[in-house]
């Protein structure tokens, strides 16, 4: 998981819980303070097992009845092996990612487990000892049953891979926002079969350098730039990827008053659940600011700076440039 995926998640959890809201899955634990590693690889072990491929995070100074916590740094190497030493043969979730995050004025562990090597199993590593495979049922963690061990042995879903190659978030002067991303989507399906991904299932919020959040709820549209010459196709209201594919991203809002105009960098935030999925798919990507004379707000991705921008003065000149070639006795309209 690249750095500022797994930024964008610890985030995203941090902010739920500061909001009193419920956000511990199958994919999350939280905990008030570090757990000893004896403690906490039963745990982890469920956690893994129970993702299925999905990466983990854990976070520890949070607590979903006391909310923001806060923890002092510790020794992260040295906890890491102590655990490692509790899995058989040392295969414990991979530590892909950590840091320790400042969040509200108050300091998170934030770790990122990959889970792509199951069953985990912990116990007694020596000949004969005891052994189990945990599993994570909601909040708790007790041993594995049959059918939980059956599911390890299906065919793995992975997540699609997602690149964004430009970007543009505009805000006119009436607070009306647009955001246009063009990526590229590599599906990553084991069994060959379509990636279809519903817009409803598609969330997309903006955050500025100061933390503060924009939602884009109006509409939010995922299409091929090029329909007749894209492997992607567009259904009723959803888009379907059997291949690799180039689309458009789409998202607008009314009434935007929470982002800041002196933010020089705006972080987008997407997140989407693709059917059959059981967890969102994540991914995000910064834009910095640029004076644009047609709006209040105006971000883009760095590597677009060298493209001129074209206002609507622009486009005016332009068609009168073109009106006066092929009629120059024309009067123009008052307008333009």
């Amino acid at each position: 998981m690249f750095k500022p995926a797994a930024d964008a998640w610890a985030i995203e959890v941090l902010r739920h819980i500061q909001q009193r809201e419920p956000f511990e899955t199958s994919h999350i634990e939280l905990k008030a303070e570090m757990v000893e590693p004896k403690k906490f690889a039963p745990q982890l072990a469920g956690l893994a097992n129970a993702a299925r491929w999905h990466p983990v995070l854990v976070i520890f100074g949070v607590e979903r009845k006391k909310g923001l916590i806060g923890i002092m740094p510790f020794e992260s190497g040295e906890w890491y092996e102590g655990m490692r030493a509790c899995f058989e043969f040392g295969e414990a979730p991979v530590l892909a990612y950590q840091n320790f995050a400042l969040f509200s004025e108050k300091t998170f562990g934030v770790f990122v487990f990959e889970t792509s090597n199951p069953p985990y199993v912990v116990g007694n590593t020596k000949r004969g000892g005891p052994r189990e495979v945990p599993w994570r049922y909601g909040s708790n963690t007790n041993p594995a049953g049959r059918q939980e061990l059956l599911t390890m042995l299906l065919p793995r879903l992975a997540d699609p891979e997602s690149e964004v190659l430009t970007g543009e978030f505009r805000v006119n002067f009436e607070g009306h926002a647009q955001l246009r991303l063009e990526l590229f989507m590599y599906p990553a399906g084991a069994n060959g079969d379509s990636l279809v991904i519903p817009f409803h299932r598609v969330t997309v919020r903006a955050r500025d350098e100061f933390g503060n959040v924009q939602e884009l709820p109006k509409s939010v549209s995922l299409v091929p730039p090029r329909q007749h010459s894209s492997l992607a196709k567009l259904l009723d209201a959803a888009v379907a990827l059997p291949g690799p594919s180039k689309l458009e991203l789409v998202a607008q809002a009314e009434g935007v008053r929470a982002l800041r105009t002196d933010s020089k960098r705006l972080e987008i935030i997407c997140s989407f659940r693709p059917a059959h999925f059981s967890h969102d798919v994540a991914f995000s990507t910064v834009l910095s600011a640029r004076q644009h004379p047609d709006h209040q707000m105006y971000w883009e991705r760095e590597e677009q700076h060298s493209v001129p921008l074209h206002t609507n003065a622009d486009v005016i000149d332009d068609l009168k440039q073109q009106l006066a070639r092929f009629a120059p006795k024309t009067k123009l309209p008052t307008l333009l």
